[in-house]
């Protein structure tokens, strides 16, 4: 008598049958747990990507009212926008900003206390729709 192939209705992983025989149906069961453990992984390795996704989308802030920027966090950084860098960051502090708002307003003012690059401290244009990340290194921001 041949085997029943009865199979699960959404992973279609193979059941064993009465009418089977049982010597047969162990393959078929190894089978069907191994599709089981293959699709829990899938599903762990998802769960970890959105609460990995969900972490990152946490870190990042709409800005502050008033006050320089915190170090180590990421700012959403609207066209137009007047923002202060943290003025005693420390080696390898690091700031992003993530662009919000129009693509036809690109700037953004930045106030910096520390040379940022080659230019000195004080106020700069910044191109606000590219994501950026500014990171302290040997007295300045780069």
């Amino acid at each position: 008598m041949p085997n029943v192939d009865n199979r699960t209705r959404h992973g279609d992983h193979p059941l064993p049958h009465k009418d089977n025989v049982m010597s047969e149906d162990v393959g078929r069961i190894a089978d069907a747990l191994t599709g089981l453990d293959e699709d829990v992984n899938a599903v762990d390795q998802r769960v970890t990507e959105l609460a990995e996704s969900d972490a990152a989308e946490d870190n990042i802030l709409e800005l502050p009212t008033d006050g320089p920027l915190s170090v180590g966090r990421g700012y959403y950084l609207p066209t137009g926008a007047t923002v202060t860098m943290p003025g005693n960051p420390v080696e390898d502090d690091w700031v992003e900003f993530i662009p919000i708002g129009s693509a036809d307003n690109f700037s953004a003012n930045l106030t910096f206390a520390h040379p940022v690059s080659s230019l000195p401290a004080g106020t700069h244009q910044y191109n606000a729709y590219q994501r950026k990340t500014f990171t302290f290194h040997n007295g300045e921001w780069s």
